[in-house]
C-alpha cells in the first residue's frame, strides 16, 4: 500500500462521540493505522481547549500530518492554537485530518461526502480508511489556504 505521510500526530478527544473516543480510537482506528503500517504519536486530551495548547506547541517538523479525532471542535481548537505561533506559516504547510467521532460529525460528513460517502453510521470507520488512503478531502489541505487569507 502506497503511504502519504510518514508519521502522523493524533489528536483523540476520548469524550467525544458520547465519551467512545477512546474506545473507537484503540477498536477502529489504531488497527487500521497498524496494518497500514502507519507511524503514529497519540495523544488523548484531558480537558477543554488543550487542542489550543497543542496547536501551539506541537513540533511539526517531526510530523507529516496532524490527525483530530473528534467532533468538529478539536480541530478548530488545534488550528486556533498554531494561528497564534510566529511560525504559522511553516506550520501551516503539513496537513490536517479529521476522524470523524463527533455527536452529528458535520465537518467530516461536508468533507466526505465529496467521495460520496454519507454514511453516518460507520463515520469513524469511513473517516480512518479516507485519511490512511490519503484522499485530500478529509485530510483537509483546503483549511490551511482559508486560514492563511485570514
Amino acid at each position: 500500500m502506497e503511504q502519504f505521510w510518514k508519521r502522523y500526530f493524533v489528536v483523540v478527544n476520548p469524550f467525544s462521540g458520547v465519551q467512545k473516543g477512546r474506545q473507537r480510537f484503540v477498536k477502529v482506528v489504531q488497527p487500521i493505522m497498524e496494518e497500514c503500517r502507519i507511524k503514529y504519536d497519540v495523544i488523548f486530551t484531558e480537558r477543554n481547549l488543550q487542542g489550543i495548547e497543542i496547536g501551539q506547541t506541537i513540533a511539526h517538523d517531526k510530523y507529516d500530518a496532524i490527525i483530530a479525532m473528534s467532533g468538529d471542535g478539536l480541530i478548530n481548537e488545534i488550528l486556533n492554537g498554531i494561528m497564534n505561533r510566529v511560525d504559522k506559516e511553516e506550520v501551516l504547510k503539513i496537513s490536517f485530518g479529521a476522524i470523524a467521532n463527533g455527536t452529528s460529525n458535520c465537518l467530516a460528513a461536508e468533507v466526505m461526502d465529496r467521495y460520496g460517502d454519507t454514511s453516518v453510521e460507520n463515520a469513524v470507520l469511513n473517516s480512518t480508511l479516507h485519511v490512511v488512503k490519503g484522499n485530500k478531502g478529509v485530510i483537509l489541505r483546503f483549511l490551511t489556504k482559508f486560514f492563511r487569507y485570514q
